[in-house]
């Protein structure tokens, strides 16, 4: 392989790998009781310890928990 193909495959499998990676919530708040919007932007928008707990909200989609996302507890 000459090096514009191992470049080209190299920057195709980072643009992909990126887009997995990014997939899930980078950030999201919790707390004993949801407050604000619920939506888990801050603590003062915080999801309920029950969004936590719930199997279903744990994988690769958008508004899940999932690989690189950092839960914050609001206490």
């Amino acid at each position: 392989m000459t090096r514009l193909q191992n470049l080209l495959i190299l920057g195709i499998c980072c643009i992909t790998f990126a887009g997995i990676s990014s997939a899930s919530v980078a950030n999201v708040y919790i707390a004993q009781s949801s407050a604000g919007a619920a939506d888990g932007s801050s603590c003062s928008n915080a999801k309920a310890v029950s969004f936590f707990n719930s199997s279903s909200n744990w994988g690769s989609g958008s508004s899940q928990i999932g690989p690189g996302t950092t839960v914050h507890l609001c206490g």
